[in-house]
């Protein structure tokens, strides 16, 4: 008799697991679509009495999403960027400023080929690092 008790209540249990589960997902769809619908909603300096904001167009809405995806892409080799050039200012002696800088270089040339950063910021920051790597004393 116990057994069937406790069967039912673990039956009872996931089932409510789940219904809080599909509950959770829910509420997260709904965010998720709140959002977009707030994309489609063009904001504007100052709204008349009885105006509705102007809705964007569907490519506009598209555009905003690719720019999203795009700048979280962008962001991961900013920072990769970003760390190779600390990395090589950070170095005090010749060799391993040497060994930085080649890896730095390689860094900023993949990135102006991809178009992430331009190419004259890759030449300028190049020719910054290596007069940096220069000025350092003898090996």
């Amino acid at each position: 008799m116990s057994l069937k008790v406790k069967r039912k209540f673990v039956i009872q249990a996931n089932v409510s697991y789940r219904i809080i589960k599909l509950i959770a997902q829910l509420q997260m769809i709904f965010l998720l679509t709140l959002i977009d619908l707030i994309l489609y909603i063009r904001p504007s300096k100052k709204l008349k009495k009885g105006k509705k904001p102007t809705i964007m167009a569907s490519s506009a809405v598209k555009r905003a999403r690719k720019s999203k995806a795009q700048r979280v892409h962008n962001k991961h080799y900013r920072s990769l960027m970003r760390t190779a050039v600390k990395k090589v200012l950070s170095c005090k002696d010749k060799e391993s400023a040497q060994k930085e800088l080649v890896q730095a270089v390689s860094i900023l040339d993949k990135l102006a080929s991809k178009r992430i950063i331009h190419k004259n910021k890759a030449s300028n920051q190049k020719s910054r690092l290596t007069l940096f790597v220069n000025r350092i004393g003898p090996v």
